[in-house]
């Protein structure tokens, strides 16, 4: 009986090589960030690089009020992941990508691009109590959602202090690999019982 553990992928950002920040709503803007790769060639018989969604993200939202679409990262991203509400996580060369993991280590609720994306932990957290996902064809109404959901500050402080909570699982914590919780020692224990 063989069981699929998913496990977080390691940031090696240099936003948390001193620890996780500390998560606060004091300190939020309201609006929406991504900074990664919108724009990639690939060969004629590959599929188009994120689904097309980072391209469809660019082109519907490069200079919508609100949002902050980067291609590329750029000095001051760490510090932007810290005061955006929300962070984009679309694919990016697979299913998913690192922004969902960055995103919940920096407080900010993630806004996940793909369905049926198995996602770590998935037995262990619900998801839809601090992360949005939005449909594949919702995603033009993207604004709109976003701008429902900054109206609702007791749902995302609800969000926020979910993250707080479950921030340490997502977190390698090099210094100290083998304290509860963190993601090394949870994936081991994981491994372990299974």
């Amino acid at each position: 009986n063989k069981q699929t553990i998913v496990i977080p992928p390691f940031s090696h950002m240099k936003c948390f090589s001193k620890g996780l920040p500390r998560i606060t709503a004091s300190r939020r803007r309201d609006g929406v960030i991504f900074a990664g790769t919108l724009h990639r060639i690939v060969a004629k018989n590959q599929r188009m690089y994120s689904r097309g969604i980072r391209q469809l993200l660019y082109r519907k939202f490069f200079n919508a009020n609100g949002f902050k679409i980067i291609n590329g990262f750029y000095d001051g991203y760490c510090e932007d992941l810290q005061r955006f509400q929300f962070c984009l996580c679309p694919p990016g060369r697979w299913e998913w990508s690192p922004r969902f993991v960055e995103a919940v280590l920096s407080g900010c609720i993630p806004i996940v691009l793909t369905h049926n994306l198995t996602m770590p932990f998935e037995t262990d957290f619900k998801y839809k109590h601090f992360a949005f996902e939005v449909e594949l064809n919702k995603i033009k109404h993207l604004k709109k959602l976003v701008d429902g959901w900054q109206n609702n500050p007791q749902l995302l402080l609800k969000f926020r202090e979910k993250i707080r909570i479950i921030q340490r699982y997502f977190y390698y914590d090099l210094m100290h690999p083998y304290t509860y919780p963190n993601a090394f020692y949870t994936d081991i224990e994981r491994v372990r019982k299974s």
